[in-house]
């Protein structure tokens, strides 16, 4: 990420703003005659290790909505998720992004499985 310094002008205070620049990755999926088109908010500063562990956490996002998933897969992507993007502010930013694009509510899955501790299958059909 890019620290762009800005003079903000009200106060007199020299201050850097963090830029993000994401790539959005649109990945098509095929399922028998259906196709799937989806789109990834990636940081351009994460390494393809990080940016295949992003993915494989919204992966799981979505096999909540479209079948089913299990719990304790979801919270070891989500954990993997963390060591990328540690910042509270930077993953709302990405979770909103990604269900700008895809309607998906990532925040309200991973609570959900939070709240549910003893339970192993998630699905969006057992709310």
């Amino acid at each position: 990420m890019d620290f762009i310094p800005s003079f903000y002008a009200n106060k007199g205070i020299l201050c850097y703003f963090k830029i993000y620049i994401y790539l959005n990755l649109k990945i098509k999926v095929y399922k028998g005659e259906d196709t799937m088109e989806y789109e990834y908010p990636l940081d351009l500063d994460w390494t393809n290790d990080e940016m295949m562990k992003v993915i494989h956490f919204f992966n799981k996002i979505e096999n909540y909505y479209e079948s089913s998933v299990k719990g304790d897969e979801v919270l070891n992507a989500y954990k993997n998720f963390k060591h990328i993007v540690p910042g509270k502010a930077d993953e709302k930013q990405i979770f909103k992004e990604f269900e700008n694009k895809s309607g998906y509510n990532s925040y309200k899955v991973v609570q959900e499985i939070k709240k549910n501790p003893n339970q192993t299958l998630f699905s969006k059909d057992f709310d």
